[in-house]
């Protein structure tokens, strides 16, 4: 199977896969090639994918850490959209990413709240001032 992750605007993992698992609004599981199509609903956890095996190298697993997104499985393709994504190769360096970068985002996120909440007051205010509201 060929597992993509995309978030907006970009695309932040693509690579070939023998399984993934992923938790979804109904408890965790696990995709492999032979399984039916599927469209599920992710909640925010870590998925773990594995490569497929060959002559060259072992097996090799893989860590996302994701946001809340959707999973859709058609044929041999695997698609994960999602808000956010911190990929890695082991779990323990998953962690110091995880929240370097969730934690800048979640920064942007009050910063974005404080200027969408300053152009609701304007707003609101500019409404009353034209009798639009309260008379």
């Amino acid at each position: 199977m060929e597992l993509r992750i995309l978030v907006p605007g970009r695309e932040v993992l693509r690579t070939p896969v023998s399984r993934v698992s992923a938790e979804g609004k109904g408890g965790s599981f696990t995709l492999l090639p032979q399984h039916v199509d599927l469209l599920t609903a992710l909640v925010p956890g870590i998925l773990e994918y594995r490569s497929p095996a060959s002559a060259a190298a072992e097996v090799a697993e893989g860590y996302v850490a994701i946001d809340e997104g959707l999973l859709v499985k058609r044929g041999d393709a695997v698609v994960i959209t999602v808000r956010r994504a911190v990929p890695s190769p082991d779990l323990d360096s998953l962690r110091p990413r995880l929240e370097q970068d969730f934690l800048r985002l979640d920064e942007n996120e009050r910063q974005l709240r404080r200027v969408l909440d300053r152009l609701e007051s304007s707003f609101m205010k500019g409404l009353i001032e034209l009798g639009g509201v309260g008379s």
